[in-house]
């Protein structure tokens, strides 16, 4: 009974197209919901200050803005290397069959393996 009644529950749910739309929204929405929270929580606490011990001023990096954007052109650049990577990778043909090349040998050199 209960199986019917979720094959039932099912069909009538796949003819909602707004229902099923909403769940694909909510999905990211929720992600950016809570990064919002944490933003809006972090930007006025500035948690690298010590309470009247440590100002703003003093806890604010000296470093320059070529040293910033060098570092962030870098990460940048790791960040777009390992992407391409990936999709590299991920793009190959896979290999069909037991690990032998055409000539009859694995990656090792080693010849196959007869039956006998």
């Amino acid at each position: 009974m209960a199986l019917v009644s979720g094959a039932l529950a099912a069909a009538v749910i796949s003819e909602q197209k707004w229902l099923l739309y909403s769940w694909i929204v909510s999905l990211p929405a929720s992600y950016v919901a809570m990064e919002a929270g944490w933003i809006v929580r972090e930007v006025g606490r500035q948690p690298w200050t010590i309470y009247r011990l440590v100002r703003t001023a003093h806890s604010a990096s000296q470093l320059p803005l070529p040293a910033v954007e060098a570092s962030l052109f870098f990460f940048r650049g790791c960040v777009f290397g390992v992407i391409c990577d990936l999709s590299r990778i991920c793009t190959l043909p896979h290999r069909q069959g037991t690990g032998f090349s055409k000539t009859g040998r694995d990656f090792a050199g080693h010849g196959r393996k007869t039956a006998g």
